[in-house]
């Protein structure tokens, strides 16, 4: 969202033309730029509409999202020895690239839909790939359970670290 929330604000404010094929807008993209007033529709076509308020709201929320962390890791209250992970994908075989290679780590946090291996060295709590119900592994929690389907299908799941339980 960071990245093509960007280049949509750039080419709005250039008055260029933007392709609905962005992969971003079919990905949940099209309510967000509805509700920042930035896409209307009009009998089946969406059109793009360069509304000032809603890029500024737009540039401050994505200004907001850059100084996120791109992991939470917290201690492990059942198992002192792998450290709990929270991350948007999979991190747990690609944990070592942290310190090695920040941007091959940094893109493997955001893309990867793998399991991790048994051994990998943390405890991953992720989302990212839908499962149709929560996996509980070894050493990982995979919980997107697709609240965000637009057909409705999905739904939000949670995990607590301290009871191990899942909230549905």
């Amino acid at each position: 969202m960071i990245e093509d929330g960007q280049e949509l604000i750039d080419k709005l404010l250039a008055d260029q033309e933007v392709a609905m094929s962005n992969v971003w807008v079919f990905a949940g993209g099209i309510e967000t730029l509805l509700s920042y007033g930035l896409l209307k529709k009009q009998e089946d076509v969406y059109i793009f509409v360069k509304n000032l308020e809603g890029i500024t709201q737009l540039q401050e929320d994505i200004a907001w999202m850059k100084g996120l962390p791109l992991y939470v890791e917290m201690e492990n209250p059942h198992n002192a020895e792998l450290p709990i992970v929270v991350s948007h994908a999979s991190i747990g075989d690609f944990w070592d690239l942290e310190e090695s290679n920040y941007k091959h780590f940094e893109f493997y946090i955001m893309t990867n839909r793998n399991r991790p291996s048994a051994d990998a060295p943390i405890f991953n709590i992720y989302g990212h790939t839908n499962v149709s119900s929560v996996v509980i592994g070894h050493n990982f929690v995979s919980l997107d359970t697709g609240c965000g389907r637009s057909d409705g299908s999905g739904k939000l799941s949670a995990y607590c670290v301290e009871t191990r339980e899942v909230v549905v």
